[in-house]
């Protein structure tokens, strides 16, 4: 089930008692859309330094609208990459085991094959999450998406700047778990 709450605001500025925050569920989608891109980068990196100070963030997604609306992702946390290139070189040492080889080269091209299918899975992730976001952020505007557990709602949305748009719906842990479902609920 999932609820769609407005942050209310006060003068047009976030503040921390704005994000009203659902017990009823596990995370909390938050898109946040701003007017440039240096205050979308100020925002992911204050949301960053959040989770760093304990607050748990998920996911967070920047992105950016052509004149058509078309959504541009231009930054997913996403660890895909590390993940094949560690996959394949388990696969490299069970390789060399099975095979009696030196371990050096089946660990080193497995690892290069894991990693190559780890950055297209990250590009596949960036173009199903885009596709699932058109329309809900305007055109020739910068967004972040950012998967916060519920608790924490009000600590993410204190980090935010001034005059920020911010939606919020509240999802259980099981459907944060997938970004493109995620982004097409907040639509």
């Amino acid at each position: 089930m999932t609820t769609t709450k407005e942050a209310p605001r006060t003068n047009g500025k976030v503040t921390s008692g704005d994000a009203q925050v659902d017990r009823d569920h596990e995370y909390a989608i938050m898109l946040a859309a701003f007017d440039d891109d240096d205050a979308v980068s100020t925002a992911s990196s204050s949301l960053s330094q959040v989770g760093t100070d304990g607050a748990q963030i998920k996911d967070l997604v920047t992105m950016r609208t052509d004149a058509c609306g078309v959504v541009h992702i231009r930054q997913l946390n996403d660890n895909s990459t590390g993940l094949g290139i560690a996959a394949g070189m388990l696969g490299g040492l069970a390789a060399s085991v099975l095979l009696s080889r030196p371990a050096a080269v089946p660990i080193v091209g497995l690892g290069l094959v894991g990693g190559m299918i780890g950055k297209l899975r990250n590009e596949y992730r960036k173009a199903g999450t885009g596709a699932a976001l058109l329309g809900t952020v305007q055109p020739n505007t910068s967004a972040i998406l950012a998967i916060v557990k519920a608790e924490d709602v009000t600590k993410a949305a204190a980090a935010l700047p001034a005059n920020t748009t911010l939606r919020t719906t509240y999802v259980d842990g099981r459907a944060a778990a997938h970004l493109s479902q995620v982004a097409r609920r907040i639509g």
